[in-house]
């Protein structure tokens, strides 16, 4: 009977330390992402459609007032950021400025700038602190435009020239 419960008593303890030690946060580290692309044997017209159709099919929203060829640009839509899919809570957002320009060598450069916001929620309800939000936003802009070049690079063929050391900056 003591056998059982000094056993009892451990399985207890270590469940508490596993849960206590499993439940800690630790800081979520920013990742950088690309931001611009060149292609040297390929036309403007030729990337400025293989973009919209990457942006298409990896499932962002084209603002049709943000769309324009000749000028190069094109402008998404707000993606939405839910750190906990069952509740559905949006949390954050981020949304990309391309430019889709021709250089004086007839190298073709498209530049994407990101901007982003937070909800006016209280992360901290959610296990989340303020920077940690931030860093988890950035993290999905990092995933989502690993996807977007990988896509342009199906559809167009390897960049020679990808610039990778973003991270979205907070005001």
């Amino acid at each position: 009977m003591k056998n059982k419960l000094i056993s009892l008593i451990a399985i207890v303890i270590l469940g508490s330390i596993i849960f206590i030690t499993g439940c800690a946060t630790t800081p979520v580290q920013k990742k950088a992402f690309i931001n611009q692309a060149i292609w040297s044997k390929t036309t403007k017209d030729q990337v400025y459609a293989a973009c919209l159709t990457a942006l298409q099919m990896e499932g962002f929203d084209i603002n049709p007032l943000g769309i324009n060829k000749e000028s190069g640009l094109i402008i998404t839509g707000q993606v939405s950021f839910y750190p906990f899919e069952k509740y559905y809570l949006v949390m954050g957002y981020y949304k990309l400025q391309i430019l889709i320009s021709e250089s004086q060598d007839e190298k073709i450069t498209l530049d994407i700038n990101t901007t982003a916001g937070s909800k006016k929620v209280d992360p901290g309800a959610w296990g989340y602190n303020k920077d940690d939000l931030h860093n988890r936003i950035n993290n999905k802009v990092s995933d989502d435009l690993g996807r977007l070049f990988a896509r342009l690079d199906i559809l167009l063929g390897k960049a020679e020239y990808y610039r990778g050391d973003r991270v979205l900056v907070w005001e």
